[in-house]
């Protein structure tokens, strides 16, 4: 099977791009896959495998993020007509069983451009003047410092104090029973802990669910407390309470998943506790 990106808006729409892992989209002109928009970042994110061989794309850019059929991702699983949006440009996944006439191969297209433009000499490069080379540092170093500030001020949304983080009893074991993520693990040991579509700590890539679909944090005992303010959307073991307490063998309910919580039991052994 291959899988192409089709460039759906902007000024090289109807452009279609082959997907292959490490292929970078982005404004910039070292991406393989160029997005023409004045508002997309130098490199906004890569094409890769995920534990089970699918093609995702990850946004590796902090500040910005992947619309996925209408619905803001850091990583999606690219399937055929799944739309997704960076910045304005749109795009579309297409797959085919047989390569299509056409589309570019971005690596093959790379590696004949390095062919036929070999990189510059030691003497070449000295050839750029020092007004030239502070330009070009002074660009860098502004485009840096308006995205670190725009992660620090990501830090002051809601999020509960270092303080209010408490320790579980036990440590948990998550595991993605079904749905988009089965077979994904999470151990678990402290909380307040999110979880949800946008939540910068544990991404589930559902449908298009409230950013937080449920929360996992400890009470003065050690307990620990599955709330949501959605149980439409999410519920422990069937209850229709919006907060429960978790107990071994529970299954939290998110949309079409079944999560299963497993409470962890010392053994001596060297697990990687988040």
């Amino acid at each position: 099977m291959y899988t192409y990106l089709e460039i759906a808006s902007g000024s090289n729409k109807g452009m279609v791009y082959r997907l292959q892992p490490s292929l970078r989209l982005g404004s910039s002109s070292q991406c393989e896959i160029p997005i023409l928009d004045s508002d997309a970042p130098p490199i906004h994110s890569v094409v890769m495998y995920d534990h089970k061989d699918q093609l995702v794309l990850v946004c590796t850019n902090a500040v910005y993020e992947i619309l996925a059929n209408n619905k803001k991702v850091k990583k999606t699983v690219l399937y055929q007509g799944k739309l997704l949006q960076i910045s304005n440009t749109h795009l579309r996944i297409r797959v085919s069983e047989t390569p299509l006439i056409g589309a570019i191969d971005p690596l093959t297209l790379k590696q004949s451009e390095t062919q036929n433009n070999p990189p510059p000499t030691t003497d070449d490069v000295f050839e750029i003047d020092d007004k030239s080379r502070v330009t070009v540092f002074e660009t860098t170093k502004s485009l840096l410092i308006k995205e670190l500030q725009a992660l620090v001020d990501s830090f002051n949304a809601p999020y509960p104090h270092p303080k209010t983080f408490k320790l579980f009893k036990q440590p948990i074991r998550l595991k993605v029973e079904s749905g988009p993520q089965a077979d994904d693990e999470y151990w678990i040991s402290w909380g307040p802990r999110d979880f949800g579509p946008q939540s910068l700590e544990f991404q589930l890539e559902f449908p298009p669910f409230p950013p937080v679909l449920f929360t996992l944090s400890s009470n003065n005992e050690g307990e620990i407390i599955f709330s949501t303010n959605h149980p439409a959307y999410a519920s422990l073991s069937g209850q229709t309470s919006s907060t429960s307490v978790i107990s071994d063998g529970s299954k939290i309910l998110a949309g079409n998943s079944t999560i299963s919580v497993e409470f962890v039991k010392s053994d001596g052994g060297n697990h990687d506790q988040s």
